[in-house]
This record gives structure tokens, sequence and C-alpha cells, in this order.
């Protein structure tokens, strides 16, 4: 997850409003996320990162579309009370990207472990295309369609260039959970290329 407009808030921000809204936005979402029983690997200003194991959660991909679901709720109902605005005066908002991929540990001191790769990467640029440019808070990449398909509400797929990789990504926008009972999704669509920073 990541907070829109974060360095423009910051260059016209007091630093004690900042640490104070922050410290309150990330106590809160480390709630949301013990609850999605994800893994927290760091939390870096104006965004967070977490994994779900598939080795030990099968349904990761569930997991982490739920938390990123719930969390961008808790954005929107916790926002307005926090005194950080975003550049126009309202609340902050968030943008979260969801994917999969091989990832490796590396310990980058004695207490801290760093989950390193490409989809960590993907992970980062992912969450700074969402919520922006009329994108939904929550990006999820093909892989993440797939395994969770048939649990979710999606929007129409979109091919985007992400930021210091090679070739395109389709990302997909998702709505929501789905309602148990709903019909099968029908087969995505895809809107044109895009390029993002």
């Amino acid at each position: 997850g990541d907070i829109v407009n974060y360095s423009t808030i910051s260059q016209v921000t007091d630093e004690q409003v900042m640490a104070q809204s922050l410290h309150a936005l990330w106590n809160q979402i480390g709630v949301v996320l013990h609850a999605h029983q994800g893994t927290l690997n760091h939390y870096a200003g104006d965004a967070i990162f977490a994994v779900w194991e598939v080795a030990r959660f099968p349904d990761a991909a569930e997991r982490a579309i739920d938390f990123a679901l719930a969390a961008n709720m808790l954005v929107d109902d916790l926002g307005p009370e926090l005194p950080l605005r975003g550049p126009d005066g309202l609340p902050i908002h968030m943008g979260w990207g969801v994917v999969q991929g091989m990832a490796a540990l590396a310990a980058m001191t004695r207490s801290v472990d760093a989950v390193i790769g490409d989809a960590t990467n993907v992970a980062f640029r992912l969450s700074g295309l969402a919520g922006r440019q009329g994108r939904a808070a929550v990006l999820a990449t093909s892989g993440i369609h797939s395994a969770a398909r048939s649990f979710f509400d999606w929007g129409t797929s979109e091919s985007v260039e992400i930021k210091g990789r090679r070739g395109m990504e389709t990302v997909f926008p998702v709505i929501a959970r789905k309602t148990p009972g709903e019909p099968p999704p029908a087969a995505p669509t895809t809107s044109p290329n895009v390029t993002a920073p």
C-alpha cells in the first residue's frame, strides 16, 4: 500500500502532524494485517509492504486481496479523522498492489530481513499506480487474478508499463469480494496499453 501524493503532502505538512497521523494510520492498518494473517515486512514512510507465504497459506492471493480491500476501507474511514491532508485539502487515500511471485529473504541488518526480487518491485510500482488517474484503489497482477478470479468482482484489465521493467504488465482492478451465489465471471476484457510512471 502507498499513500497517494505523499511527496507533495510531506512538503507542506508539519513534521509533527505527519508523525502523529502516520503512527495512527500504521497502527490501525497493522491490526487489519494481523486479522488477515499477513506478515509485515516493512514500512517505508508512505508505504507498507506485507507478505503471505503460499507454503503456509494456499489461499494467499485471497488473503492479500481481502487485506487490501479492508485496509483501503479503513483508510477511507480513518482519513477524515486525521489532520494529514492531501494537496487538495481532502483526507488522504492509498493505492494497493497485490502480486505473487518468487522472492528471496535478505538480512539487511541484524534485526531486519528484506523480501527482495521482481515481485517486490512490481508490488511497490503497482501500489504507486493504484488509486491514481481514475484507477481502482486495489490493483492485482494477472497471476493474482488467475488464482482468485472466482472470489472477487473485477474491473476491466489494463496493460501498463511498470517503471524500471521491460514489457507490459496486465493488471486487474479489484472491486469487491463476490457475494455467495453470484454467477461466474465473464471472460476478462483488456483496455488499450497505457504507459505509467
